[in-house]
């Protein structure tokens, strides 16, 4: 059976005092405290994960040499919420989904006070506010970045749109929105109007507790919702970037608990569908490792529009 390359063993511990330069507090991975909401991500040029965890915490582990993983405490217990009060925050902080920005920097979902912290991948406890208001906690306000206000879960999970700088895109949970924190301003992309499944036009169509967020090499979004569904964006204009509005449909409904999406060059489409996984473990095991797979097949013998993407609705299971 699949093997956890870390965790599973309780909560760290010291491991060793393995020390290298720019990274002061690498240790011998010897165990990882996720907490509820505890989430990870990768960065795609390097063998490297990033953990958030509970009192605050974020990780680095190296897992060039998967057999002697390292671990890197990025951010210490306390740190981040001595630095939310100073912000006007009276709350533990609840530290959730998280992705790489750039070379440098991640992007971190606090939950506690629905605000996005940015974080440097490679200098211990520095930590700024990246967009939302921690004073003011949960609400909907578009507009000025640190004047934003959010309302996600703790299964929300943030997607980055290669740029310079970077556009953040925020699955909205409660608020049933996709949101874009793109230069220092905060955006509505789609729904924002309560839970619905109403496909179409950007500024008619409804979200149902969106998750998160992927794209496909071609520029089509895909959006997983806790409703159950997968929905796909496709943007009128340039694919991607250049918004001039776009189209919603229902790629696949009636999932069971779908989380965390991801795409491959060959528009392959993963993700977990963890109720079922919970309730069929035995039957799923097999599937490779409770990890459900869509296939969006291209179309070979039809030529495309070049600001439309058609899309085959097929599904397969593996």
């Amino acid at each position: 059976g699949p093997r956890p390359v870390f965790g599973g063993r309780g909560v760290r511990g010291g491991g060793g005092g393995i020390r290298r330069a720019g990274h002061p507090r690498r240790r011998a991975l010897v165990g990882y405290d996720a907490g509820a909401s505890g989430q990870v991500t990768a960065a795609g040029e390097a063998e490297v994960l990033y953990l958030t965890g509970s009192e605050g915490r974020v990780w680095a582990v190296d897992v060039d040499d998967p057999a002697a993983p390292l671990m890197e405490e990025l951010l210490s217990s306390g740190l981040v919420e001595a630095f939310l009060s100073v912000l006007g925050s009276a709350t533990v902080p609840v530290l959730g989904g998280l992705r790489a920005m750039d070379a440098e920097k991640l992007v971190v979902m606090e939950t506690a006070t629905q605000c996005l912290l940015e974080v440097d991948r490679f200098s211990a406890d520095s930590v700024r506010l990246f967009a939302g208001d921690p004073a003011s906690g949960a609400g909907y306000l578009d507009g000025v970045a640190s004047s934003a206000r959010f309302n996600w879960n703790p299964r929300c999970q943030p997607f980055v749109a290669a740029g310079s700088p970077p556009d953040v895109w925020i699955p909205d949970a409660n608020n049933h929105a996709v949101r874009i924190v793109s230069g220092g301003s905060v955006v509505t992309l789609v729904g924002g109007m309560g839970a619905g499944a109403l496909d179409g036009d950007v500024e008619v169509a409804s979200l149902d507790s969106p998750l998160g967020i992927s794209a496909t090499c071609a520029g089509t979004l895909l959006i997983l919702e806790d409703g159950g569904r997968l929905r796909v964006l496709e943007s009128i204009g340039h694919p991607f970037f250049g918004w001039q509005g776009g189209e919603v449909s229902t790629l696949v409904s009636g999932l069971s608990g779908p989380a965390s999406p991801i795409t491959s060059s060959d528009d392959e489409v993963y993700w977990v569908d963890s109720d079922r996984s919970e309730e069929h473990t035995s039957e799923l095991q097999s599937r490779r490792n409770l990890v459900c797979r869509l296939l969006l097949e291209k179309k070979k013998k039809k030529k495309r529009s070049p600001t439309r993407y058609a899309h085959d609705r097929t599904s397969q299971d593996t």
